[in-house]
């Protein structure tokens, strides 16, 4: 029997078989793993993708015998479908598994528009070493169709695939019921791909839970003054309620500028400032933070870029992503959700405002930012023109490099500075260069040796900071500017930041942020513990510190320097939740039994706030 099936089948069964022994090889060999050790886990991962391919191996056997039977094409050609399926998904998953230790996420496809990627070396290899594999597989089943019999038919074959179908529509049902960011036990590969294809086009849709007329009701949110308007339960006339406990500086400016600087996925771990082990990585940014308010301890409250902007200045949560069906492109439902923001705020309060950002004229990224309430955005096209054409691309995306955008920055300035106009500005910054899975910009500032691409970009990008403030200390600017340097999210962990992060790293989109805040009109400490806390408080410090207190806002978070709106720090990726505390980050199955009620309650605060922005009522402007 085996000889006879090896003879006939061999082909397709030797298929699969290098796919499992392949998977395998990605999961035990490649993945850095959490969890060595627990049986069960390694069980689960061993079993449940070969469940998957025994499932697609039957139906293959179906395609083959009715191509044989019937001598249609059509059947050959649905086998080989079945078959690219199948080698094309694995294939993308172990190159994702060798990128980011772990599966393409929904968040992933949402931000596949941010940074382009499809240049590496490996990306090709891997691509080609799967289409190498199907023209095998199709040459071999070509050539031995005459071959095939009714192995595995009849009753046996449809005996084997009701239970392999049972056990695999289980397998179904498990995807993203956990949401470490790791190769996860109850994953496999092409069900994993297709249920977070299938999250990232729909989310947004009206399936989140909660039942918004309870957020006051909720234990574990302390805000005693929101709830004012009807269908509005977040929105408030106050931004703050108690007065700055910090000294002003005699003769200062009474509107400073304010430039917020959002850094692309940056931790603190390798800033010299908070520790990093590597000298002279950061010297910049270090001393930026001499003079500056250095905040420990402080986390991102969510993920990735279009959250994080979005979210930071209007002290909320996004649902959604930003590129899926409900996002900025094409006049996504997300651009016309009113939210209050910094923009909105300091515009109404006779600030010009401003966003610098790398992408071209007409990007969903400019659509969003423009949602926000900008009256002005310096994109690629801008700032190039700014510039006289002398900019530079960043390698892997059409977008500025950090050096260009900067320079835009300090042009602008600079042409700014000349005017008799004494109107104060608020302009905030994004950049692209020190995205994950791209390589430094050729010519950039390696670092050391310049073996590592992840502190090559850092050391660049802070040059680039470097060559701004030079120009900014020197400037009129320096006594009458606020300068915040921040993050939009914590520095995604892929393959080649877990190599310089430290060993204490967990492979979460979750970590501690920098915030620096310098502020020449305050007496601010050196050093401010936020205690756990996360960029939902950024965007009410800030008014804090300029004075604004009387305002319509919806803000979930509260000013720095105020008792917090929420005893925990939670961190919300769309569904998926994380707690922050001095001690670190947990995700929701980590939670100390101490934590989890207040953990959970949280976790409903936020749905909650989801189902007030599916349905719009987040803020009514002019109430």
């Amino acid at each position: 029997m085996k000889a006879a099936f090896l003879s006939r089948h061999g082909f397709h069964a030797v298929f699969f078989a290098v796919l499992y022994a392949c998977y395998l090889y990605a999961i035990f060999g490649v993945a850095n793993l959490g969890d060595i050790g627990n049986l069960a886990h390694s069980c689960a991962r061993v079993v449940a993708a070969a469940i998957e391919l025994a499932w697609f191996y039957l139906v293959g056997l179906y395609l083959l015998r009715r191509w044989v039977v019937t001598r249609r094409l059509a059947w050959f050609a649905l086998y080989m479908l079945l078959a690219a399926l199948v080698c094309l998904g694995y294939a993308a998953q172990m190159y994702s598994i060798y990128l980011s230790n772990n599966f393409i996420s929904a968040l992933a496809m949402q931000n596949l528009d941010s940074v382009t990627v499809t240049q590496s070396t490996m990306e090709w290899v891997v691509l080609g070493s799967g289409l190498g594999w199907l023209v095998l597989l199709a040459v071999f089943a070509w050539r031995r169709r005459q071959d095939i019999d009714g192995w595995l038919g009849g009753r046996r074959w449809m005996a084997a695939l009701v239970v392999v179908t049972v056990l695999y529509a289980y397998v179904l049902t498990q995807q993203r019921r956990r949401i470490v960011l790791e190769p996860d036990y109850r994953q496999v590969p092409v069900a994993s791909l297709l249920v977070n294809a299938g999250v990232a086009v729909t989310q947004g849709d009206d399936h989140v839970t909660g039942t918004f007329a309870m957020l006051n009701g909720r234990a574990c949110l302390t805000d005693p003054v929101a709830g004012k308007v009807a269908g509005y339960p977040l929105e408030k006339g106050v931004v703050f309620t108690r007065a700055l406990p910090f000294e002003p500086v005699g003769g200062a400016a009474a509107q400073p500028n304010v430039i917020v600087i959002f850094t692309e996925g940056t931790s603190t771990r390798l800033i010299g400032a908070y520790g990093g082990h590597y000298p002279g990585l950061t010297p910049n940014i270090d001393r930026l933070a001499a003079r500056s308010m250095k905040v420990t301890d402080y986390y991102n409250h969510t993920a990735a870029t279009y959250r994080g902007i979005v979210g930071q200045t209007s002290s909320g949560f996004l649902f959604a992503g930003g590129s899926e069906k409900d996002g900025w492109a094409n006049g996504g439902r997300l651009a016309a959700i009113h939210r209050q923001t910094l923009a909105t705020i300091l515009g109404g309060h006779g600030y010009d405002t401003y966003f610098f950002e790398p992408e071209h004229d007409g990007s969903p990224f400019g659509h969003m930012v423009r949602s926000l309430g900008f009256g002005g955005i310096y994109t690629f096209d801008k700032v190039s023109a700014l510039l006289h054409g002398k900019v530079t691309v960043q390698d892997q995306t059409d977008q500025l490099d950090d050096s260009s955008l900067f320079r835009g920055l300090t042009a602008f300035l600079q042409a700014r500075a000349q005017k008799t106009d004494d109107k104060p500005f608020f302009v905030a910054t994004y950049n692209i260069g020190t995205h994950a899975f791209i390589p430094m910009v050729k010519g950039g500032h390696a670092y050391g040796d310049g073996h590592s691409r992840v502190l090559n970009k850092l050391h660049n990008y802070d040059a680039a900071v470097g060559a701004f403030l030079e120009y900014f200390d020197a400037s009129p600017y320096a006594k009458n500017t606020i300068v915040v340097f921040t993050a939009d999210h914590a520095t995604y962990p892929d393959a080649p930041y877990r190599e310089v992060a430290g060993k204490d790293l967990k492979p979460y989109f979750v970590d501690r942020i920098p915030l620096l805040i310098h502020d020449p009109t305050h007496h601010l400490p050196a050093v401010f513990d936020a205690q756990g806390r996360n960029s939902l408080d950024m965007a009410p410090t800030l008014l804090q510190l300029l004075g604004i207190r009387s305002v319509s806002n919806s803000f979930l978070g509260a000013s720095l320097f105020e008792p917090r709106s929420l005893p925990l720090g939670i961190t919300a990726l769309g569904d998926g939740f994380f707690i922050t505390t001095p001690a670190g980050v947990n995700a929701m199955p980590e939670v100390p039994p101490v934590l989890k009620a207040v953990a959970e309650c949280e976790k409903g605060v936020v749905e909650t706030y989801y189902k007030l922005e599916e349905k719009n009522r987040l803020f009514k402007p002019g109430a």
